[in-house]
């Protein structure tokens, strides 16, 4: 089952892989179609609503909106564990 917007962390891209049936039609026209890249930039100082970049634009998403639209993580900006090692 794929993430919802709502869960992808600040730092992070994904990337639109659907949206359940009640996505708002204005979300849709701002350009949050399958396929569509989106960057996480920031939350508000109480979690919502959150910051996407989509298309060089900056979107505020409250969490409820972002919680229909379903992505695909692309990269993920949280730091590695010190314990990390890339030895084959």
């Amino acid at each position: 089952m794929p993430l919802t917007l709502s869960e992808i962390k600040p730092g992070n891209s994904c990337r639109v892989v659907g949206w359940s049936s009640n996505l708002s039609d204005r979300l849709l026209e701002l350009g949050l179609i399958p396929g569509s890249m989106i960057d996480v930039v920031r939350k508000a100082p109480f979690g919502d609503p959150v910051v996407y970049k989509v298309k060089n634009c900056q979107l505020a998403i409250s969490r409820v909106e972002a919680a229909r639209i379903f992505v695909r993580v692309l990269r993920d900006a949280r730091p590695q564990s010190p314990d990390y090692d890339e030895k084959d």
